[in-house]
């Protein structure tokens, strides 16, 4: 009855008098076995606490690495998409013109920019630029020149007047090691009078009824964003004849390079032009792009491209 009272009330074992030293030592050495598995088991359930605890903050961690990258896809997505709005979406039907342009960011969203711009007396404007760099850094700062320049367009038509107040807005804005080269230009459909004024960018050519570069169009000024009060000069205006036309385009066009780095180039970039002068502006574009890039082979783009292609009526005299 007292054993029986005992183990209900905990005890595990006992010992009957007179004491039997083997049969002690025995009890002993099992309780001391005992209390040895009894704390291997206890740190056996902390190693695997400790486990299961941080196979599960490396669960949680890819869960939010995924997320974030999914979320960081979708807002890329979403700026692209707000970026390619920005620019034309088709061809400009203009009467005695074939206009087109393209730009083609070497990331998600890149720092060129074209546009055409109806002006306030009457004429065209058709500007390409490009923001140091390329990103979403050089996009945002796009998006703002484009915002401004469209705004001084509708209050003034001097080229001049309207490059000069977009520098000094853009220097005031821009971080210091951000520029941008534009070329503004005015067409005229009625004299096909082709006028500009160019801040650091690119030259740009105008083209013979063949194709053939006939006069480059060279920068008159300096970058935007470095000096906020400096003069853009206009160019003296060009006429252009039956089927002649204007190439602009953003310097990753002629720098883009191939594997055993050369330069696509200034020439092979006319000779592209010249040869596919028969296609549409579209046409000729797409062609030059697909030309640099087969170029460059499997090298990366490492900047963006952007090209204007004006072709004036060959039967319009």
């Amino acid at each position: 009855m007292q054993v029986a009272k005992g183990y209900s009330l905990g005890a595990v074992d006992y010992l009957s008098k007179p004491i039997v030293p083997e049969v002690l030592r025995a009890k002993v050495a099992a309780f001391v076995e005992i209390s040895r598995k009894t704390e291997q088991l206890k740190r056996q359930a902390e190693v695997l606490r400790q486990l299961e605890r941080r196979e599960h903050e490396r669960q949680l961690a890819e869960v939010k690495k995924r997320w974030e990258a999914e979320r960081l896809r979708e807002e890329i997505r979403i700026a692209r998409q707000i970026q390619q709005k920005l620019f034309p979406t088709a061809q400009l039907p203009l009467p005695g013109f074939d206009i087109s342009g393209s730009s083609y960011p070497a990331e998600a969203t890149g720092g060129d920019y074209f546009d055409y711009i109806p002006m306030r007396d009457g004429s065209l404007g058709v500007v390409i630029g490009d923001v140091s760099g390329h990103g979403f850094g050089p996009a945002l700062l796009m998006a703002e020149l484009r915002a401004y320049l469209r705004a001084f367009v509708m209050t003034h038509t001097d080229l001049s007047e309207v490059v000069g107040l977009l520098n000094s807005a853009l220097a005031s804005d821009a971080l210091e090691d951000r520029f941008a080269t534009l070329l503004l230009a005015r067409l005229e459909p009625a004299s096909r009078s082709f006028t500009y004024v160019s801040a650091g960018h690119t030259t740009g050519y105008v083209l013979d009824s063949a194709g053939a570069a006939r006069a480059p169009l060279p920068s008159t000024g300096m970058p935007l964003a470095i000096v906020p009060e400096t003069d853009f000069p206009t160019a003296p205006a060009i006429a252009l004849g039956p089927g002649e036309g204007v190439l602009l385009l953003t310097d990753g066009i002629v720098e883009a390079h191939s594997p055993d780095e050369d330069l696509f180039g200034v020439e092979r970039t006319l000779e592209t032009v010249r040869n596919n002068w028969d296609r549409t502006a579209r046409g000729i574009i797409d062609h030059l792009y697909a030309a640099v890039r087969a170029f460059c082979g499997v090298t990366t783009q490492l900047d963006d491209m952007t090209a204007i292609v004006i072709k004036a009526d060959p039967s319009r005299g």
